[in-house]
């Protein structure tokens, strides 16, 4: 029976991941989706759904949480690169990306619901503080509110010009106001 329950369980996990994966696929163009369409897109009965999501809410719950862990992910794999103006281009690059996949949840309340600081920028922010990365006269949770809100502006029609990269865009317009360096 013990070897009879790991692929069922090896089963559940794969359907739940491809459930979130076809949610996030659909929710930036379609943000009322009903969970029978996320059933298509994932391939999947409708049932297989209803059995990890009883409801689109736990669904859009579930999506939160996977963006906010991956949102750490994005903080703690620049925080082991070595500090200095690289991990700010960095931070940039993962966080354009971080935006493009889950830009549908700014403004829901369930990621406000989350906190200020949900992925713990602000212990990055005052790192590179104490590496003289950034200034000092900030706080470090004002400079990880300004990188997010700088972030979010790119997301706007015109907001980068062709010629331009997102992240280098992000990167550059923030050190330009957080930089130590004179």
């Amino acid at each position: 029976m013990r070897a009879s329950s790991r692929p069922r369980r090896a089963d559940a996990r794969i359907a739940r991941e491809r459930i979130l994966a076809a949610a996030v696929s659909v929710l930036g163009t379609e943000p009322l989706v009903s969970l029978e369409r996320v059933a298509q897109l994932a391939g999947v009965h409708r049932a297989t759904v209803y059995r990890h999501f009883p409801s689109r809410e736990h669904l859009i719950e579930a999506v939160v949480e996977q963006a906010l862990a991956e949102g750490r992910d994005v903080v703690d794999r620049t925080a082991r690169h070595p500090v200095g103006e690289k991990a700010v281009y960095l931070l940039a690059a993962e966080t354009t990306q971080y935006e493009d996949r889950y830009s549908f949840l700014i403004g829901l309340p369930e990621v406000a619901a989350a906190g200020p600081d949900p992925i713990g920028l602000s212990a990055l922010m005052q790192s590179w503080q104490e590496h003289d990365v950034l200034r000092d006269d900030m706080s470090p949770q004002w400079l990880a509110a300004t990188f997010v809100a700088l972030a979010q502006a790119l997301l706007a029609p015109g907001a980068v010009l062709p010629d331009q990269l997102p992240h280098e865009v992000l990167a550059a317009m923030f050190l330009r106001g957080a930089s130590a360096s004179d």
